[in-house]
């Protein structure tokens, strides 16, 4: 075997050496390849490199698509070339590189993206959604028995423990997270729509969303964590549609008036709900 490895030219595996782009810009076979003992398993060892994998896609997105056969096989083999791409980088690096970059970088994240890969941003918005979440519901629970210590123990004679209420809490954060996600994300492709700025559809509004969860993480800091989180969560929002939907700022703002204000009256009505339910407990 170490014999056969040696006698192996040079431009074995290199992409561009045994499979050059031409002058009419499409790769050909050059001659000297055709009668070499090695070109097979050559060619086979150059389409798997980085840039092999890229040439893959290219050809891939120029076939054309003649019905629904041949669109979820383009997606099943697009799929399967994003993965052997992501084989070498284990999926936690990648969700910690992947959130460094939503969060100090998003106009660099959103802009270099050679794909809208729904089932990364779905994993990766619940993860750090449900991660926020929890550090937000574990700081208001120890606010509540700190300053409202009456108002706790009337929640727990109704819910058990504190343990216990926590339990049940992050049990049931992830389907939150997964609903408000999905909510917020259809009635903001609404109001892009309208206002002409959903070019790539729902699937990229839903990627943005789902990427603008990292900021979510912040909450782990107490009491200004969850405000700077928000902040910074609109803040890669914008950018995010923006680039994904190749629109101007202006739409995307407009277009965040309704769901602000649905949103701002939600929260004046689940403060009013739970006004009331306090002062049911302290009479």
């Amino acid at each position: 075997m170490k014999e056969e490895r040696k006698d192996r030219p040079d431009c074995f595996g290199i992409l561009d050496e045994v499979f050059p782009m031409g002058e009419e810009g499409i790769r050909e076979v050059r001659e000297r390849c055709i009668d070499c003992p090695f070109r097979i398993e050559c060619l086979r060892e150059a389409i798997q490199t980085e840039e092999g994998l890229k040439m893959r896609e290219e050809m891939m997105e120029r076939m054309p698509v003649r019905g629904v056969g041949d669109w979820v096989r383009r997606w099943s083999e697009k799929k399967m070339l994003y993965r052997m791409r992501k084989k070498e980088e284990a999926s936690w690096k990648a969700l910690w590189s992947e959130f460094k970059s939503v969060l100090f970088s998003p106009s660099s994240f959103f802009s270099e993206l050679s794909e809208i890969n729904l089932r990364d941003a779905f994993t990766f918005g619940l993860i750090t959604g449900s991660i926020g979440s929890m550090f937000s519901l574990f700081w208001k629970i120890l606010l509540l028995e700190e300053k409202f210590p009456s108002i706790a123990k009337n929640i727990q004679n109704y819910i058990g423990s504190t343990d216990l209420m926590l339990f049940i809490s992050f049990l049931l954060i992830p389907i939150f997270v997964i609903a408000g996600i999905l909510f917020y994300s259809v009635l903001l492709h609404i109001c892009l729509s309208i206002f002409g700025a959903s070019k790539r559809g729902f699937s990229g509004t839903f990627f943005v969303i789902c990427y603008s969860q990292a900021a979510e993480v912040l909450s782990f800091l107490p009491m200004l964590g969850g405000i700077i989180g928000s902040i910074l969560q609109v803040y890669i929002q914008l950018v995010g549609l923006k680039k994904i939907h190749e629109t101007s700022y202006f739409r995307v703002i407009i277009s965040f008036i309704f769901p602000l204000a649905f949103f701002i009256l939600s929260m004046i009505g689940a403060m009013h709900i739970f006004q009331n339910i306090i002062s049911g407990m302290m009479r």
